[in-house]
C-alpha cells in the first residue's frame, strides 16, 4: 500500500474563481488526491467592507458567476445561505492541500 504524501500549494490572489477550480482540477490530478481549499489574508465581504482573515479558513467552494469564494465547512455548508462570501484582493493567499488543516 502506498502512503499518501501530505501536499500544499500556496497561491497569491486574486485570481478568478474558474483559475481556483481549475487550479483545483490541475492539483487533484498531479497528486491523485482530494484537495481542501484555504483562504488567508484580505477580503472584501458582501457588505463592501475590507476584513483581514489571520488564520487559513476553509472555503467551501468558489462561485464562478459572481466571482466569489464560499467560506465555511465543505462538509457541512452546502446551501448558500450557510456560507460568507468574501472576494480576495491583492493581499489574499489560497492554500490547496491534500490533507485537510486542523
Amino acid at each position: 500500500m502506498i502512503d499518501q504524501r501530505e501536499e500544499q500549494v500556496r497561491l497569491r490572489l486574486p485570481l478568478s474563481a474558474s483559475h481556483i477550480e481549475q487550479a483545483v482540477a490541475a492539483f487533484r490530478e498531479q497528486f491523485h488526491a482530494p484537495c481542501y481549499l484555504y483562504l488567508k489574508g484580505h477580503v472584501t465581504i458582501v457588505t463592501g467592507e475590507l476584513c483581514v482573515i489571520p488564520e487559513w479558513l476553509p472555503v467551501a467552494r468558489p462561485d464562478h458567476e459572481l466571482d466569489l469564494l464560499g467560506l465555511g465547512d465543505p462538509e457541512i455548508s452546502q446551501e448558500d445561505e450557510t456560507l460568507v462570501w468574501v472576494a480576495p484582493t491583492r493581499a489574499c493567499f489560497l492554500l490547496l492541500s491534500t490533507t485537510p488543516l486542523p
